[in-house]
C-alpha cells in the first residue's frame, strides 16, 4: 500500500492540473480568440456535464477493468482535447476530427478548401468565396465578405445533414 501513495498523490495533482486548465485557461483561451459570453458559458459548462456522464458508465466499468487503466486513459483522452482545441483553430483540429471519423464541418474564408480542407464523407466545407480569395490574409480590409457570406443556417443544415 505504500507504493500507492505517490501515484495517487499524482493522479490528484494532474485531476486537479486538468481542472485548472479547462475552468480557468480554457474559458480565457476562448475568449481571447472572440468566443461570446455565452460561448465561454456553453464550453465551461459542458465539462463537468460531460465528466459527469461519464460516471454512470466508469464505475461498472472500474469494477471490471480497475480503476487504474480507466485514470489513465481519461487523462490521455482529456490532454488530447486540450490539444485539439488549441491546434483546432486551424487546420489540424478539423484533420484530426475528420481522421477520426467525426461528423465535421468546416467554413473556409480567407484560405483555398481545394488545397487545405479535411478529406471523408463525413466532412463539409462550407465557402462562398468572393472575387478577392483566396487572399490567405488574417485580417481583412473588406469586411471579411467570404466569412460573412456562409450564414448560420447554411451551417445548421450541414450539422444536420451529418448527424442525420
Amino acid at each position: 500500500a505504500g507504493g500507492s501513495l505517490p501515484l495517487l498523490a499524482q493522479a490528484g495533482f494532474v485531476n486537479n492540473l486538468n481542472d485548472a486548465v479547462a475552468w480557468g485557461l480554457v474559458p480565457l483561451y476562448i475568449a481571447a480568440h472572440g468566443a461570446s459570453p455565452s460561448e465561454i458559458g456553453l464550453v465551461a459548462g459542458l465539462y463537468p456535464a460531460v465528466w459527469g456522464v461519464g460516471q454512470i458508465g466508469a464505475g461498472a466499468l472500474s469494477d471490471r477493468v480497475g480503476r487504474r487503466p480507466l485514470v489513465f486513459w481519461g487523462m490521455i483522452v482529456q490532454a488530447a482535447g486540450f490539444v485539439i482545441l488549441i491546434a483546432g483553430s486551424g487546420r489540424l483540429g478539423s484533420a484530426l476530427a475528420a481522421a477520426a471519423g467525426a461528423p465535421t464541418v468546416v467554413v473556409f474564408g480567407s484560405t483555398s478548401s481545394a488545397w487545405t480542407a479535411p478529406l471523408g464523407s463525413r466532412v463539409r466545407v462550407l465557402q462562398h468565396a468572393p472575387v478577392c480569395a483566396p487572399c490567405f490574409q488574417r485580417t481583412c480590409r473588406i469586411g471579411y465578405r467570404c466569412l460573412h457570406a456562409v450564414t448560420v443556417d447554411e451551417a445548421c443544415r450541414a450539422c444536420d445533414e451529418l448527424v442525420a
